[in-house]
């Protein structure tokens, strides 16, 4: 066998025919839903992409597809079939021949026969407005394809209109619309119409709806304003307190009927203590407003003792009308003072303020209690017994009060003056104690045990007295303090300085200290007061006396130094000294004592200057 006897016989057996598929070599077959050797596709059946014989659809390739929605399938435009695989013929949208239209359908200008739509052609084509086309005018049909009588829409001599149904002007059967001629014509807006008001029809043909702003009497409705109004309730009834129909916006917080309840007054207000009303359901027994004199702020009658604090009665508490440690029975806060005397507060007595029989903390007045009562004449109270600063009789320890307190240092006390048995200091008279007792006849004390010095041992004098001594009064210059030294040659006791001073008003004043002023004169510390201050005045230049307080005693070959001031003045109006001598000199002079030349200046601090002599004279004695 030749290989072209070969090829011809394996060919005939690829396009065997089996059960009218195509069978291929080696078993393939178009349709098995398998795409295999020679096949496009192959969905099983003919499906939107793939054709019966395993090819791809497209219209044109002479396989009519109707599941890819071809009509027909002629490869080209024919007679019968369009290029786009439709049959040709009337609906299909394409004129042709003797088609004088086609919109694929009945449409306004093209009946469904695919003539041009003409009213009296004979052809009913709705879509162009025509209710009817008899193809010339009939007894049911006019002229301009109109059905006769109410409802086609003209407007026929014996109807009030005709829309061809309801509109809002036209009822159905062709009558004028007005709201009462028992129509309901939901085209102009009527829900109902029952020829007027009725239980479930307003008078203007709307449902009946408490709230509908339609007053509807034969509805039961007193009033309508859309809700609840200070007027109109929300049922549709007149405002009344006590109609049992809260009304917020008439002001109402409740209603229970016009009866006052634990919740609600009469006058539908809501139950509450101060609100001027007395509603006893609630409890109330009073009510004015708050707490008055008469009315407490829980609304029940006031009286001191009830236990309730009416501060608008003037309580400041309440205990039920007994005394109690914080409240007293009428009803004021307890308080040391008040003129009442509660015991429970622990109180013996309270006369208002202190006084002699009663203390300032409400205790009874005794000397010895420990508590000072100026009304009862105590200056202390040590609990009655003498200490260092109080008397046991509640004065303070003093000397020259006349008590003699021991513990004090007091062996005696005569009201604080030199007595023959006592010295002003309270302690016995006693010659050789240093201190000079003219009551006990005493001339001098030296305290010591030389009779034949100054002072003999039975403290009279061995010696005459030379004072005082005199300076300078000459002036010149001046200002606030003059600072100076003496020096005792004798023992003595300075006891007062006249001193020359400028005119006019003075506060004076004289420090001392028991040793020279050099280098302490610009300071106030270590300074010790021989003359307080005082005030004076003098009409022109002169001395002022100035006695001291405090004597000052200088021993024999001793110095002792003094400031006189006159405190705030400045040059040429305080004290009066003179620009002489030379500072730490001595200027005058006698057996007694010497006096240095000092400096003159303002009171510590300040200008300064030296050689400055104090005028005056130095008073003393000798001792």
């Amino acid at each position: 066998m030749t290989r072209t006897a070969v090829f011809l016989v394996l060919s005939s057996a690829l396009f065997l025919s089996v059960g009218g598929c195509a069978t291929g070599v080696g078993g393939t077959v178009c349709g098995n839903g398998d795409v295999e050797a020679g096949e496009e596709c192959d969905d099983g059946v003919e499906s939107a992409s793939c054709d019966a014989d395993c090819t791809f659809s497209v219209c044109g390739d002479g396989v009519t597809n109707y599941t890819a929605g071809e009509q027909c399938d002629e490869s080209v435009d024919t007679a019968t079939c369009s290029a786009d695989c439709s049959l040709k013929g009337c609906g299909d949208g394409v004129v042709t021949p003797p088609e004088e239209c086609d919109d694929g359908g009945e449409s306004a200008t093209c009946n469904d026969n695919c003539t041009t739509s003409v009213c009296g052609d004979g052809i009913w084509n709705q879509t162009a407005g025509e209710l009817c086309d008899d193809g010339e005018p009939t007894e049911t049909c006019t002229a301009d394809c109109h059905i006769l009588g109410c409802g086609n829409g003209v407007h026929d001599p014996w109807e009030d209109c005709d829309d061809g149904g309801d509109s809002a002007t036209c009822d159905a059967d062709c009558t004028q619309v007005f709201c009462g001629d028992g129509y309901v014509n939901g085209a102009a807006g009527e829900s109902c119409d029952d020829q007027g008001e009725s239980v479930g029809c307003n008078s203007d043909c709307t449902l009946t709806t408490c709230g509908d702003t339609v007053v509807n009497a034969t509805a039961g409705e007193e009033c309508d304003q859309g809700g609840e109004t200070a007027t109109c309730d929300g049922d549709c009834t007149y405002v009344s307190c006590g109609d049992n129909f809260t009304n917020a916006a008439a002001g109402e917080d409740c209603d229970q009927g016009g009866v006052d309840t634990g919740s609600c007054d009469a006058d539908c207000t809501s139950a509450q203590c101060g609100d001027n009303y007395v509603n006893t359901a609630a409890g109330e027994t009073c009510d004015e407003g708050g707490a008055t004199a008469t009315c407490t702020a829980s609304c029940t009658s006031s009286s001191c003792g009830d236990s309730v604090v009416n501060t608008s009665a003037g309580e400041e508490c309440d205990s039920g009308g007994v005394d109690t440690a914080a409240c007293d029975a009428d009803c004021t806060l307890v308080s040391c003072g008040d003129t009442h005397v509660n015991s429970p507060a622990g109180e013996e007595c309270d006369d208002g303020l202190e006084t002699a029989a009663c203390t300032a903390s409400c205790t009874i007045s005794t000397c010895g209690d420990f508590i000072v009562n100026s009304t009862a004449g105590e200056t202390c109270d040590q609990g009655g017994v003498d200490t260092a600063t109080c008397d046991s009789n509640c004065t303070a320890a003093t000397c020259g009060d006349f008590t003699v307190n021991s513990v004090a240092g007091e062996t005696c006390d005569q009201g604080g003056t030199d007595t023959a048995s006592c010295d002003s200091d309270c302690t016995a008279a006693t010659c050789g104690d240093s201190y000079v007792n003219s009551a006990a006849g005493e001339q001098c004390d030296d305290g010591n045990s030389i009779d034949t010095d100054a002072c003999s041992n039975a403290c009279t004098s061995n010696t005459t007295c030379s004072s005082p001594l005199l300076t300078t009064d000459a002036g010149g210059t001046g200002y606030e303090m003059d600072v100076f030294d003496i020096q005792a040659l004798t023992s003595i006791t300075v006891t007062s300085l006249d001193t020359r001073f400028y005119s006019g008003s003075h506060d004076i004043i004289v420090y001392y200290r028991n040793e020279r002023f050099s280098g302490y004169e610009q300071s106030s510390t270590g300074w010790l007061v021989a003359a307080p201050t005082f005030s004076t005045s003098i009409s022109s230049d002169g001395r002022i006396s100035i006695p001291f307080a405090t004597p000052v005693t200088v021993p024999a070959g001793t110095y002792a130094s003094f400031i006189v001031a006159s405190v705030g003045t400045t040059y040429a109006t305080g004290v009066s000294y003179t620009a002489t001598g030379t500072t730490g000199s001595i200027y005058a002079q006698n057996a007694d004592l010497a006096v240095y030349t000092g400096r003159g200046g303002n009171l510590f601090g300040g200008s300064i200057w030296n050689d400055r002599t104090w005028n005056g004279r130095v008073y003393y004695t000798c001792n």
